[in-house]
C-alpha cells in the first residue's frame, strides 16, 4: 500500500504500472494472477498555491489506464463555478470488452454519486449544508485480476469506510478487493447519514417558522416583535427557500435511485454473461442495493413529508398576513371615520356660528340707523322742531349724507338677502340629493 502525495510519486508509480502492462503482453507471461486492486482519491483545488498533484499528473494517470472517453464529459462537472456550490448533475456510463471468442476482458463502468456534505465557508445563522456530487470510476479486469479506481471528491464517510477496508484488515482488504462491486454499495450507504442530517435540518427550520407564526397576533394593538413587516418578510423568503433546498434532495434522493438502477441491471447482465465466479457476489451486491434503495425511498418519503410542512406553512404565514394587513385596514377605516366625524361635527359647529354671526350682522344692520340717528342727535346734526310743530329740522350737510347713505344700505341689504337666499338653496339641493343616494 502507498501513498501518492506528490508529483514524483505519481511519475514513479505511473511508470511501474506500465511496466507491468508490458510483461502481462509478452508471451511467456505468468498467467496467473492474484486479485489486486489500486484507487486514486482525487480532490479538485483552485488556487494559486501548489498542488501535491498537478493537472497534467491527473491528465497522464487517466491516459495509463486507457480510461473510457465519456470519462471526461463526467469530469468537466468539476470545475469553477460562479453560481451556489449546490449541484445537480447526474449520469452513468460503462464499456465492456470482449476477446475474439466472446468471453468478457474487461467492464468499465462511470457515474457521478450525489450526496450532502458540511460547508467549511458557513457561517452562523446560514444553511451549514450542500448538496455536492462525486465521481466512481471502476476498471475491472477480468484477465488480469486487478481492478483500478479513480474516485473524485468522494464523501468523508465514504473515504473513512474505505480506509478501514483497504488498510487495516488484510484479511478483510483481500475480500474487498475480490468483491470489487462493493466499492458501489460502499458508495450509495455513505449518503444516508449526512442526507438524513440535512433533512433534519430543514424540517427544525420549517418547525421555527410555524412556532414564530403560532405566537403571530393579528390584532394591531397586540402586535409583538414577531409580526413585524421585515420579520414576516424574512420569515417568507426563509419558508421559499427552505422548500427550495428539500426540492433539490428530492431531486438528489430520485437521481441516485435511477443510477443505482442501471449499475443493478448491469449487474444482472454481468452475471448472466460474466465470470461464473463472481455471480454469487452479484447477486448479494443486488441485494444490497436493493436495501439501499429502500433507505433512499425512506429518506424521499422523508424530504416529500417536509416539501408538504413547507408549503402548509408557506400558506399559514401568507394567510396571517392577510388577515393582519385586513385588522391594520380596519382600524385605519375606523380611524378615518372618526376623522370624517370629527370634521362633520366642526362644520356643524362652524354652521352654528355662522348662524349667529348672520344674526348678529342682520341685527347690527337694523340697528345702525337708530344709531346714526341717536349720533346725529348727540351732535346736534338733528334737532326736533321749534315752536312745539311735530317734525324734525336737520342740517344741510345731513339731508346730503341721508340722500347718499340710504340707497347704500339698502343695496347692501339686497345683497345679504341674495346671498343668504342662495347659499340656503344650495343647501336644500344638496340634502335632496343625499336622501336620493
Amino acid at each position: 500500500m502507498s501513498h501518492l502525495d506528490s508529483e514524483q510519486k505519481v511519475k514513479d508509480h505511473l511508470e511501474s504500472v506500465r511496466e507491468s502492462y508490458e510483461k502481462e503482453a509478452e508471451p511467456e507471461a505468468d498467467t496467473r494472477h492474484r486479485p489486486l486492486a489500486r484507487y486514486y482519491l482525487l480532490e479538485p483545488g483552485y488556487s494559486w498555491s501548489e498542488l501535491p498533484i498537478t493537472y497534467k499528473a491527473a491528465l497522464s494517470l487517466f491516459s495509463t489506464f486507457q480510461i473510457m472517453p465519456e470519462f471526461s464529459e463526467y469530469l468537466s462537472a468539476f470545475g469553477r463555478k460562479s453560481f451556489p456550490r449546490d449541484e445537480s448533475f447526474a449520469g452513468f456510463d460503462c464499456r465492456e470488452t470482449f476477446d475474439d471468442n466472446g468471453a468478457m476482458n474487461a467492464f468499465e463502468s462511470c457515474y457521478l454519486l450525489k450526496y450532502v456534505g458540511l460547508r467549511e465557508d458557513a457561517s452562523k445563522g446560514t444553511n451549514p449544508w450542500s448538496i455536492r456530487h462525486s465521481l466512481i470510476y471502476q476498471k475491472v479486469d477480468f484477465k488480469t485480476c486487478e481492478t483500478d479506481h479513480i474516485l473524485l471528491r468522494i464523501p468523508e464517510t465514504m473515504e473513512n469506510r474505505l480506509g478501514e477496508s483497504v488498510l487495516k484488515d488484510t484479511e478483510l482488504a483481500r475480500d474487498f478487493v475480490r468483491k470489487w462491486a462493493q466499492l458501489h454499495s460502499m458508495s450509495f450507504s455513505s449518503v444516508g447519514d449526512n442526507l438524513r442530517r440535512f433533512i433534519n435540518y430543514l424540517d427544525e427550520e420549517v418547525t421555527g417558522i410555524f412556532e414564530r407564526i403560532a405566537l403571530a397576533g393579528v390584532e394591531p394593538d397586540i402586535l409583538n416583535e414577531f409580526d413585524t413587516p421585515h420579520s414576516s418578510a424574512t420569515d417568507m423568503k426563509t419558508i421559499h427557500y427552505l422548500e427550495d433546498q428539500a426540492q433539490r434532495i428530492l431531486t438528489l434522493i430520485n437521481l441516485n435511485m435511477q443510477t443505482m438502477g442501471c449499475l443493478v441491471r448491469q449487474a444482472k447482465r454481468l452475471r448472466g454473461r460474466g465470470r461464473s465466479l463472481d455471480r454469487g457476489m452479484l447477486t448479494q451486491f443486488e441485494s444490497q442495493m436493493q436495501k439501499v434503495k429502500q433507505d433512499h425511498r425512506f429518506s424521499l418519503l422523508h424530504v416529500s413529508a417536509v416539501i408538504k410542512r413547507s408549503r402548509s406553512v408557506s400558506e399559514q404565514l401568507r394567510d396571517t398576513i392577510a388577515l393582519r394587513n385586513s385588522e391594520i385596514n380596519k382600524k385605519q377605516t375606523e380611524m378615518a371615520t372618526g376623522h370624517t366625524k370629527a370634521i362633520f361635527n366642526l362644520s356643524k359647529i362652524s354652521s352654528q356660528e355662522a348662524q349667529v354671526v348672520k344674526t348678529l350682522t342682520g341685527l347690527a344692520l337694523i340697528f345702525v340707523p337708530a344709531s346714526y340717528v341717536a349720533d346725529f342727535l348727540q351732535m346736534g346734526y338733528v334737532a326736533p322742531a321749534g315752536d312745539g310743530k311735530a317734525g324734525w329740522s336737520a342740517e344741510p350737510g345731513l339731508k346730503i349724507y341721508a340722500t347718499l347713505a340710504i340707497p347704500l344700505i339698502a343695496v347692501t341689504m339686497l345683497i345679504y338677502v341674495v346671498v343668504e337666499w342662495r347659499n340656503r338653496q344650495q343647501q336644500n339641493a344638496g340634502k335632496r340629493d343625499g336622501s336620493m343616494a
